[in-house]
């Protein structure tokens, strides 16, 4: 194919769509329009319905056969979406509550270290989802004036690699006395995640003499 109807204008409109307040392009994509309308056609026919299979919480998680429960997590505290006759609303939200008191506790300081000093900083260790998602509400909040604020006098940094190197870099310059090492994961197995973990809690046990 031509780049040059990279810049033809029909291309571009037929290759473009809005969701929300984003405007999706794929115009700078190597398709033709046979391809883009055959891409839509797939998009309506298959996105659509796993979408309305979600919503209605099927089993469309076919590698471990269970519901796909995004939606219990952005939906409302007194929601009802059942999942195997039971609603798991309240269970999302109990997590929640614990994970804002965490929060909480970390950032007035309660939460200490083994050596009774506040924790400044956060090594967050997990891979895949588990280190993009966390990453990406960091940079999203990075330019927030109150969460910069807050921020101020903390660090956070992010291990998904389980070479030395990287290692050595997540851990630079921090005091193991301040630093919260936490661990992101759905099962707790992933071999990556569960080796980076067990290298910063010898890390800190090591470096404080804990043994």
């Amino acid at each position: 194919m031509c780049m040059d109807s990279v810049c033809v204008p029909e291309r571009c409109l037929v290759a473009m769509s809005m969701k929300g307040s984003f405007w999706i392009t794929q115009g700078s994509r190597r398709l033709v329009k046979p391809s883009t309308s055959c891409l839509n056609w797939l998009r309506l026919r298959s996105s659509r319905k796993r979408l309305r299979r979600c919503l209605k919480v099927k089993k469309i998680n076919s590698t471990e056969n269970r519901s796909v429960l995004h939606v219990a997590l952005r939906a409302p505290r007194d929601a009802v979406i059942n999942s195997d006759g039971v609603n798991v609303v309240p269970e999302v939200w109990s997590v929640k509550d614990k994970i804002k008191e965490f929060s909480d506790t970390f950032r007035s300081g309660s939460w200490v270290g083994a050596t009774g000093k506040p924790l400044t900083n956060v090594v967050s260790v997990g891979v895949g989802g588990s280190f993009l998602g966390p990453l990406f509400v960091h940079t999203a909040l990075q330019t927030d004036p109150e969460a910069a604020e807050c921020a101020k006098g903390r660090q956070l940094r992010f291990l998904a690699n389980v070479d030395p190197v990287d290692v050595a870099r997540s851990i630079k310059d921090l005091d193991p006395e301040t630093t919260l090492v936490v661990v992101v994961s759905k099962t707790f197995t992933t071999a990556e995640t569960m080796l980076n973990a067990r290298t910063l809690k010898e890390w800190i046990v090591s470096s404080l003499g804990l043994v």
